[in-house]
Protein backbone atom coordinates (compact mmCIF):
# COMPACT_ATOMS: atom_id res chain seq x y z
CA UNK A 1 0.00 0.00 0.00
CA UNK A 2 0.96 4.11 -0.37
CA UNK A 3 1.78 5.97 1.99
CA UNK A 4 -1.48 7.81 2.02
CA UNK A 5 -3.23 4.00 2.43
CA UNK A 6 -0.88 3.23 5.24
CA UNK A 7 -1.75 6.35 6.84
CA UNK A 8 -5.84 6.07 6.66
CA UNK A 9 -5.70 2.27 7.66
CA UNK A 10 -4.06 3.67 10.92
CA UNK A 11 -6.10 6.34 11.83
CA UNK A 12 -9.17 3.93 11.09
CA UNK A 13 -7.54 1.35 13.72
CA UNK A 14 -7.04 4.65 16.05
CA UNK A 15 -10.25 5.43 15.91
CA UNK A 16 -12.01 1.64 15.99
CA UNK A 17 -9.39 0.43 19.01
CA UNK A 18 -9.91 1.94 21.93
CA UNK A 19 -8.04 1.58 25.23
CA UNK A 20 -6.03 -1.04 23.82
CA UNK A 21 -9.48 -3.21 23.33
CA UNK A 22 -7.99 -6.26 21.03
CA UNK A 23 -10.98 -8.01 20.94
CA UNK A 24 -12.89 -6.26 18.41
CA UNK A 25 -9.82 -6.91 15.76
CA UNK A 26 -12.03 -9.68 14.21
CA UNK A 27 -14.68 -7.97 13.75
CA UNK A 28 -13.32 -4.83 12.55
CA UNK A 29 -10.51 -7.53 9.74
CA UNK A 30 -14.80 -8.58 9.05
CA UNK A 31 -15.10 -4.82 8.22
CA UNK A 32 -12.12 -4.44 5.95
CA UNK A 33 -13.05 -7.55 4.19
CA UNK A 34 -16.49 -6.28 3.08
CA UNK A 35 -15.62 -2.69 2.39
CA UNK A 36 -12.83 -3.86 0.10
CA UNK A 37 -15.07 -6.63 -1.73
CA UNK A 38 -17.44 -3.99 -2.12
CA UNK A 39 -14.68 -1.24 -3.54
CA UNK A 40 -13.43 -4.44 -5.74
CA UNK A 41 -17.28 -4.93 -7.40
CA UNK A 42 -17.14 -0.78 -7.77
CA UNK A 43 -14.24 -0.67 -9.92
CA UNK A 44 -15.83 -3.92 -12.08
CA UNK A 45 -19.27 -2.70 -12.23
CA UNK A 46 -20.63 -6.08 -10.61
CA UNK A 47 -22.38 -4.45 -7.97
CA UNK A 48 -25.06 -6.26 -6.73
CA UNK A 49 -28.15 -3.95 -6.32
CA UNK A 50 -30.57 -6.65 -6.56
CA UNK A 51 -31.68 -10.17 -5.19
CA UNK A 52 -31.59 -13.27 -7.43
CA UNK A 53 -35.16 -13.74 -7.41
CA UNK A 54 -35.45 -10.16 -9.03
CA UNK A 55 -33.83 -11.23 -11.98
CA UNK A 56 -36.74 -12.67 -14.11
CA UNK A 57 -38.63 -9.88 -13.84
CA UNK A 58 -35.71 -7.63 -14.61
CA UNK A 59 -35.01 -9.55 -17.99
CA UNK A 60 -38.67 -9.70 -18.82
CA UNK A 61 -39.24 -5.78 -18.40
CA UNK A 62 -36.07 -5.32 -20.64
CA UNK A 63 -36.67 -7.94 -23.24
CA UNK A 64 -40.28 -6.35 -22.98
CA UNK A 65 -38.86 -2.65 -23.68
CA UNK A 66 -36.33 -3.83 -26.38
CA UNK A 67 -39.81 -5.24 -28.27
CA UNK A 68 -41.45 -1.92 -27.73
CA UNK A 69 -38.33 -0.11 -29.32
CA UNK A 70 -38.59 -2.07 -32.48
CA UNK A 71 -42.22 -1.69 -32.90
CA UNK A 72 -41.32 2.06 -32.41
CA UNK A 73 -38.57 2.02 -34.65
CA UNK A 74 -40.81 0.17 -37.40
CA UNK A 75 -43.58 3.02 -36.89
CA UNK A 76 -41.04 5.70 -37.67
CA UNK A 77 -39.31 3.88 -40.55
CA UNK A 78 -43.31 3.67 -42.23
CA UNK A 79 -44.52 7.00 -41.37
CA UNK A 80 -41.05 8.35 -42.69
CA UNK A 81 -42.12 6.51 -46.38
CA UNK A 82 -45.87 7.58 -45.98
CA UNK A 83 -44.35 11.45 -45.87
CA UNK A 84 -42.36 10.79 -48.66
CA UNK A 85 -44.56 9.38 -50.88
CA UNK A 86 -47.21 12.84 -49.39
CA UNK A 87 -44.54 15.20 -50.11
CA UNK A 88 -45.07 15.36 -53.75
CA UNK A 89 -49.43 15.11 -53.11
CA UNK A 90 -48.71 18.21 -50.71
CA UNK A 91 -46.72 20.51 -53.02
CA UNK A 92 -49.42 19.88 -55.64
CA UNK A 93 -52.26 20.73 -53.09
CA UNK A 94 -50.07 23.98 -52.12
CA UNK A 95 -50.06 25.19 -55.53
CA UNK A 96 -53.35 24.25 -56.37
CA UNK A 97 -54.59 26.54 -53.18
CA UNK A 98 -52.33 29.28 -53.14
CA UNK A 99 -53.83 31.18 -56.15
CA UNK A 100 -57.16 30.45 -54.21
CA UNK A 101 -55.92 31.69 -50.96
CA UNK A 102 -54.55 35.26 -53.03
CA UNK A 103 -58.40 35.53 -53.90
CA UNK A 104 -59.76 35.30 -50.66
CA UNK A 105 -57.13 38.19 -49.44
CA UNK A 106 -57.69 39.99 -52.03
CA UNK A 107 -61.48 39.91 -51.17
CA UNK A 108 -61.05 40.50 -47.85
CA UNK A 109 -59.03 43.51 -48.78
CA UNK A 110 -61.83 44.61 -51.03
CA UNK A 111 -64.33 43.99 -49.22
CA UNK A 112 -62.49 46.49 -45.79
CA UNK A 113 -62.04 48.78 -48.53
CA UNK A 114 -65.68 49.15 -49.22
CA UNK A 115 -66.57 49.23 -45.91
CA UNK A 116 -64.02 52.16 -45.34
CA UNK A 117 -65.34 54.16 -48.49
CA UNK A 118 -68.86 53.45 -47.57
CA UNK A 119 -68.58 54.95 -43.87
CA UNK A 120 -67.28 57.74 -45.76
CA UNK A 121 -69.95 58.51 -48.07
CA UNK A 122 -72.70 57.51 -45.24
CA UNK A 123 -71.54 60.43 -42.79
CA UNK A 124 -70.82 62.69 -45.88
CA UNK A 125 -74.18 62.17 -46.91
CA UNK A 126 -75.45 63.00 -43.14
CA UNK A 127 -73.80 66.19 -43.05
CA UNK A 128 -75.72 67.11 -46.38
CA UNK A 129 -79.14 65.78 -45.24
CA UNK A 130 -78.35 67.63 -41.79
CA UNK A 131 -77.55 70.96 -43.44
CA UNK A 132 -80.22 70.88 -45.94
CA UNK A 133 -83.16 70.43 -42.91
CA UNK A 134 -81.57 73.32 -41.36
CA UNK A 135 -79.53 71.42 -38.15
CA UNK A 136 -76.00 72.80 -38.14
CA UNK A 137 -75.52 70.99 -34.77
CA UNK A 138 -76.60 67.65 -36.21
CA UNK A 139 -74.18 68.06 -39.10
CA UNK A 140 -71.18 68.91 -36.74
CA UNK A 141 -71.74 65.88 -34.78
CA UNK A 142 -71.51 63.72 -38.46
CA UNK A 143 -68.40 65.76 -38.94
CA UNK A 144 -67.08 64.76 -36.21
CA UNK A 145 -67.56 61.01 -36.91
CA UNK A 146 -66.19 61.12 -40.25
CA UNK A 147 -62.99 63.07 -38.86
CA UNK A 148 -62.80 59.78 -36.88
CA UNK A 149 -62.66 57.58 -39.58
CA UNK A 150 -60.54 59.89 -41.50
CA UNK A 151 -57.74 59.68 -38.16
CA UNK A 152 -58.17 55.95 -38.26
CA UNK A 153 -57.41 55.89 -42.28
CA UNK A 154 -54.26 58.20 -41.73
CA UNK A 155 -51.91 54.97 -41.65
CA UNK A 156 -53.43 53.37 -44.49
CA UNK A 157 -51.70 52.15 -47.08
CA UNK A 158 -54.42 52.62 -49.59
CA UNK A 159 -53.45 56.40 -50.97
CA UNK A 160 -56.43 56.70 -52.61
CA UNK A 161 -58.98 56.20 -50.36
CA UNK A 162 -57.21 58.22 -47.73
CA UNK A 163 -56.95 61.18 -50.27
CA UNK A 164 -60.91 60.37 -51.38
CA UNK A 165 -61.55 60.99 -47.05
CA UNK A 166 -59.32 63.76 -46.89
CA UNK A 167 -60.89 65.66 -49.47
CA UNK A 168 -64.05 65.05 -48.36
CA UNK A 169 -63.43 65.99 -44.68
CA UNK A 170 -62.00 69.60 -46.15
CA UNK A 171 -64.82 70.39 -48.31
CA UNK A 172 -67.43 69.35 -45.16
CA UNK A 173 -65.40 71.46 -42.87
CA UNK A 174 -65.26 74.94 -45.03
CA UNK A 175 -68.98 74.63 -45.87
CA UNK A 176 -69.54 74.13 -42.07
CA UNK A 177 -67.44 76.66 -40.96
CA UNK A 178 -68.83 78.91 -43.59
CA UNK A 179 -72.64 78.31 -42.17
CA UNK A 180 -71.76 78.05 -38.76
CA UNK A 181 -69.65 81.29 -38.66
CA UNK A 182 -72.27 83.27 -40.66
CA UNK A 183 -75.33 82.34 -38.08
CA UNK A 184 -73.13 83.30 -35.42
CA UNK A 185 -72.56 86.47 -37.02
CA UNK A 186 -76.13 87.12 -36.99
CA UNK A 187 -76.30 86.34 -33.22
CA UNK A 188 -73.31 88.83 -32.79
CA UNK A 189 -75.06 91.48 -34.87
CA UNK A 190 -78.30 91.18 -32.39
CA UNK A 191 -76.04 91.03 -29.52
CA UNK A 192 -74.60 94.33 -30.99
CA UNK A 193 -71.08 93.49 -30.95
CA UNK A 194 -68.26 94.16 -30.37
CA UNK A 195 -70.05 96.69 -27.90
CA UNK A 196 -69.50 95.94 -24.57
CA UNK A 197 -71.98 94.43 -22.29
CA UNK A 198 -73.08 97.02 -19.57
CA UNK A 199 -74.69 96.16 -16.47
CA UNK A 200 -77.79 97.98 -17.44
CA UNK A 201 -81.05 95.87 -17.88
CA UNK A 202 -81.14 96.68 -21.45
CA UNK A 203 -77.97 95.13 -21.80
CA UNK A 204 -78.75 91.85 -19.64
CA UNK A 205 -81.87 90.87 -21.68
CA UNK A 206 -80.68 91.19 -24.60
CA UNK A 207 -77.57 89.00 -23.21
CA UNK A 208 -80.41 86.42 -21.98
CA UNK A 209 -81.78 86.62 -25.29
CA UNK A 210 -79.14 85.85 -26.88
CA UNK A 211 -76.71 83.25 -24.22
CA UNK A 212 -78.03 80.14 -25.45
CA UNK A 213 -77.48 80.57 -29.08
CA UNK A 214 -73.98 82.12 -28.38
CA UNK A 215 -73.13 79.27 -26.27
CA UNK A 216 -74.26 76.76 -29.12
CA UNK A 217 -73.08 78.29 -32.00
CA UNK A 218 -69.53 79.27 -30.00
CA UNK A 219 -69.30 75.34 -28.81
CA UNK A 220 -69.90 74.06 -33.17
CA UNK A 221 -66.89 76.50 -34.25
CA UNK A 222 -64.73 75.34 -31.14
CA UNK A 223 -65.11 71.44 -32.80
CA UNK A 224 -64.68 73.23 -36.46
CA UNK A 225 -61.17 74.51 -35.37
CA UNK A 226 -57.78 73.00 -34.72
CA UNK A 227 -57.17 71.94 -30.96
CA UNK A 228 -54.08 72.60 -30.09
CA UNK A 229 -52.03 69.70 -29.21
CA UNK A 230 -52.30 67.11 -25.93
CA UNK A 231 -50.56 68.09 -22.73
CA UNK A 232 -47.42 67.32 -22.17
CA UNK A 233 -47.15 64.32 -20.08
CA UNK A 234 -46.72 64.27 -16.06
CA UNK A 235 -43.18 65.11 -15.40
CA UNK A 236 -42.40 67.67 -18.33
CA UNK A 237 -40.80 70.49 -17.27
CA UNK A 238 -40.86 74.21 -18.77
CA UNK A 239 -43.02 75.21 -21.70
CA UNK A 240 -42.37 73.46 -24.89
CA UNK A 241 -40.12 75.09 -27.84
CA UNK A 242 -41.41 78.06 -28.93
CA UNK A 243 -44.24 78.55 -26.15
CA UNK A 244 -44.64 81.21 -23.55
CA UNK A 245 -46.63 81.60 -20.92
CA UNK A 246 -50.32 81.49 -20.67
CA UNK A 247 -50.20 85.05 -19.20
CA UNK A 248 -47.64 86.05 -21.66
CA UNK A 249 -47.87 87.54 -25.63
CA UNK A 250 -46.98 86.51 -27.94
CA UNK A 251 -48.81 82.16 -27.59
CA UNK A 252 -46.93 79.88 -29.44
CA UNK A 253 -45.64 79.95 -32.98
CA UNK A 254 -48.09 77.27 -34.19
CA UNK A 255 -51.72 78.48 -32.53
CA UNK A 256 -54.49 76.37 -32.30
CA UNK A 257 -57.25 77.68 -34.75
CA UNK A 258 -59.87 78.94 -32.22
CA UNK A 259 -62.34 79.45 -35.10
CA UNK A 260 -64.84 81.47 -32.62
CA UNK A 261 -62.64 83.68 -30.89
CA UNK A 262 -61.25 84.82 -34.92
CA UNK A 263 -65.09 85.36 -35.32
CA UNK A 264 -65.24 87.84 -32.41
CA UNK A 265 -62.65 89.63 -33.95
CA UNK A 266 -63.81 90.46 -37.30
CA UNK A 267 -65.64 93.75 -36.33
CA UNK A 268 -62.86 94.78 -34.64
CA UNK A 269 -60.70 94.36 -37.36
CA UNK A 270 -62.77 95.70 -39.64
CA UNK A 271 -63.69 98.46 -37.03
CA UNK A 272 -59.47 99.18 -37.46
CA UNK A 273 -59.21 99.25 -41.08
CA UNK A 274 -61.69 101.75 -41.47
CA UNK A 275 -60.29 104.44 -39.15
CA UNK A 276 -56.04 103.36 -39.86
CA UNK A 277 -56.42 102.49 -43.27
CA UNK A 278 -57.10 104.36 -46.42
CA UNK A 279 -57.69 108.34 -46.70
CA UNK A 280 -58.89 108.80 -43.00
CA UNK A 281 -57.77 111.61 -40.97
CA UNK A 282 -57.15 109.17 -38.39
CA UNK A 283 -54.25 107.24 -40.30
CA UNK A 284 -51.43 109.26 -38.88
CA UNK A 285 -48.25 107.63 -39.21
CA UNK A 286 -47.15 110.74 -36.74
CA UNK A 287 -49.80 109.80 -34.59
CA UNK A 288 -48.99 105.83 -33.78
CA UNK A 289 -50.53 106.63 -30.03
CA UNK A 290 -53.52 106.81 -31.64
CA UNK A 291 -53.53 103.21 -33.21
CA UNK A 292 -52.50 101.90 -29.07
CA UNK A 293 -54.84 104.50 -27.29
CA UNK A 294 -57.47 102.76 -29.62
CA UNK A 295 -56.75 98.73 -29.20
CA UNK A 296 -55.59 99.25 -25.78
CA UNK A 297 -59.09 100.52 -25.17
CA UNK A 298 -60.97 97.25 -26.71
CA UNK A 299 -58.62 95.43 -25.20
CA UNK A 300 -59.68 97.03 -21.34
CA UNK A 301 -63.44 96.80 -22.54
CA UNK A 302 -63.19 93.16 -23.53
CA UNK A 303 -61.32 91.47 -21.16
CA UNK A 304 -64.24 90.93 -18.79
CA UNK A 305 -66.07 89.41 -21.50
CA UNK A 306 -63.12 87.05 -22.63
CA UNK A 307 -62.50 85.92 -19.11
CA UNK A 308 -65.92 85.54 -17.44
CA UNK A 309 -68.00 84.04 -20.49
CA UNK A 310 -65.84 82.77 -22.86
CA UNK A 311 -63.19 81.05 -21.09
CA UNK A 312 -65.80 78.78 -19.32
CA UNK A 313 -66.40 77.49 -23.01
CA UNK A 314 -63.28 76.34 -23.74
CA UNK A 315 -63.36 72.80 -22.25
CA UNK A 316 -62.17 69.73 -23.94
CA UNK A 317 -58.83 70.12 -26.32
CA UNK A 318 -59.10 73.74 -25.99
CA UNK A 319 -58.94 73.41 -22.03
CA UNK A 320 -55.35 74.72 -21.98
CA UNK A 321 -56.29 78.04 -24.06
CA UNK A 322 -55.88 81.12 -22.47
CA UNK A 323 -59.16 83.01 -24.23
CA UNK A 324 -58.16 86.38 -22.93
CA UNK A 325 -54.59 85.54 -24.25
CA UNK A 326 -55.86 84.25 -27.61
CA UNK A 327 -58.01 87.72 -27.56
CA UNK A 328 -55.13 89.95 -26.83
CA UNK A 329 -52.28 88.88 -29.86
CA UNK A 330 -55.63 89.83 -32.32
CA UNK A 331 -55.88 93.27 -31.95
CA UNK A 332 -52.20 93.79 -31.93
CA UNK A 333 -51.69 91.84 -34.85
CA UNK A 334 -53.89 93.98 -37.29
CA UNK A 335 -51.50 96.95 -36.51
Amino acid sequence: NSGGGSHAMDQYLDETIIDDNFRVLPDVLKSLKKERDHLKAQLTGTVETTTVGEWPSIVLDIQSTLKDLDILHDRCTELDRSSQLLDPVLIKCAKAIEPKVEELVDAQRSQSYLKWLKAVQKWSGSIDICLKRGSPQDAVRAYSKLSSIVGQLRNSKCAHLKRYATDIQQHWCARLQDRVTSDFLVMLKELKWPTPLSSSSHTQDLWNKCHHRFTELFNLLLELGTPPPPVPPHGHHGPPHGHHDPEGCPPRLHDPVVLPINVLLDPLKKRFQFHFYGNKKTNMKEKPEWYFTQVSAWINDHSHFMEKIVQPMMQGPYQGVNARVRHLPGPHSIL
